[in-house]
């Protein structure tokens, strides 16, 4: 069952080289969710750097669709808002269109996916900001990948 592969106890398994065999199906899909989506569910949605890029009012919109498709949990990268980095973006280069980009906190995220999901803080990834590397964004700009379980 693909709800294991976020437990602690998983995360321990795996760093002792005892992985245990899961049975699941990855689908990848590229779609406008925004548009609609299919009746589908899904135990695991991955959002990868996408909802930095919802404008504010679109954001609840996204949160219901993804509440409607997912069973179990979320995971959601986005830019992080923290002030622990000395290197913080001031301007994001322009590679989509001029799409704006938003930083959240933990708890801003948590606000936003609330009250469908519950985010647990003891699976939080943060990626630091790298200065010295180009990227598609002009540098490695700080992120924070965040695991929410469905509420009851």
């Amino acid at each position: 069952m693909i709800k294991i592969f976020f437990q602690m106890n998983f995360l321990n398994l795996f760093k002792s080289g005892k992985v245990p065999k899961i049975n699941c199906s990855i689908k990848f899909m590229e779609k406008d969710i925004l548009t609609g989506f299919s009746n589908e569910k899904y135990d695991l949605v991955v959002d990868w750097m996408c909802f930095h890029e919802l404008p504010p009012n679109d954001r609840r919109s996204y949160v219901e669709i993804i509440n409607d498709v997912c069973s179990n949990s979320v995971v959601v990268t986005v830019f992080h808002k923290d002030d622990n980095y000395s290197f913080q973006p001031t301007e994001f280069r322009d590679v989509a269109g001029k799409i704006k980009k938003y930083r959240f906190t933990a708890e801003e995220l948590s606000n936003c996916f609330a009250p469908h999901f519950s985010r647990l803080p003891q699976m939080d990834k943060t990626y630091p900001p790298i200065d010295k590397e180009i990227h598609t964004d002009g540098k490695v700009f700080p992120k924070l990948s965040a695991y929410m379980a469905k509420n009851t």
